[in-house]
């Protein structure tokens, strides 16, 4: 299998050669000799590969076979490819369209407070995250204002922000601080 990843072309499989195959591509795909397997090639990338056998038939395959699996796996790749990137086009302007949105509902509310619980809620929304908390800090690096929304506590953050710690670096800095492992980070 590794083999049709990496080159552009199909490879036949006798039955002498059926043996080389993976036990589980065998038990999965069941296939009788000859069997032909042909990468599935978009932009210079192989997606998947295509399984073909004339089990039921029993005939042999043929060059003129090979050419036209070859030019059907290469027509299926780039629409498998582009159905693909729409899909994630698609994502993409939604995810935009929920960024417009939650720019102008920012925009017309007149109340901080609103716009604060807002701004975490759809940070939260978002990330996909379980919780998430904003917290505004004073001109001495100290919490001055928490807002939370999902799992997050106001009350458990205040109390661990500390002067010297992550959060007080990331306000003095302004430079975002990724966390790999909060065990290190009591």
């Amino acid at each position: 299998l590794i083999q049709v990843i990496n080159t552009p072309t199909c490879q036949v499989i006798s039955q002498g050669d059926i043996d080389t195959l993976p036990k589980q591509f065998l038990e999965a795909f069941e296939p009788s000799t000859p069997l032909v397997i042909a990468p599935l090639i978009a932009r210079d990338e192989t997606i998947g590969f295509v399984v073909a056998d004339n089990k039921f038939t029993q005939t042999p395959i043929s060059s003129d076979d090979l050419d036209v699996l070859m030019t059907f796996v290469g027509n299926a790749a780039i629409a498998i490819q582009n159905a693909q990137l729409y899909q994630d086009a698609k994502r993409e302007r939604d995810r935009l369209h929920s960024f417009f949105t939650a720019s102008n509902a920012l925009a017309v509310s007149q109340d901080p407070k609103t716009v604060l619980n807002d701004i975490v809620q759809r940070a939260q929304n978002e990330a996909d995250a379980a919780g998430v908390t904003m917290v505004l800090m004073d001109e001495d690096g100290k919490a001055d204002l928490i807002i939370s929304s999902g799992n997050d506590s106001p009350y458990q953050v205040r109390s661990i922000i500390r002067p010297n710690g992550i959060s007080a670096k990331v306000f003095k800095t302004g430079q975002r601080e990724i966390i790999e492992n909060t065990t290190k980070h009591p």
